[in-house]
């Protein structure tokens, strides 16, 4: 991601030795960045562990990718509705 603003940064700014901690410098990296939205997905989609992925910490994704999955059965659920309600009529 050429455009990525954590490039060049050091990688203990990404991966603090806290699992909680979101260092100031990740915030204020991924705060710009332009590329947040496709780091945070790649970030759930690869259930990536550790370290600090669009500015979110370890610890703040474990009940975020719980939402996530809960969302996506919902919509999907939502999805079969509809296609049940179109093969009806």
């Amino acid at each position: 991601m050429a455009q990525a603003a954590c490039r060049g940064l050091p990688w203990e700014v990404f991966f603090p030795l806290k699992t909680d901690l979101v260092t100031e410098d990740a915030a204020d990296a991924c705060g710009i960045c332009q590329v947040r939205k496709q780091c945070e997905d790649y970030a759930f989609e690869t259930h990536q562990a550790y370290g600090t992925w669009a500015g979110i910490s370890e610890d703040e994704r474990k009940p975020a990718r719980r939402n996530r999955q809960r969302q996506a059965v919902r919509d999907q659920k939502r999805a079969g509705d509809e296609r049940d309600l179109e093969e009806a009529s």
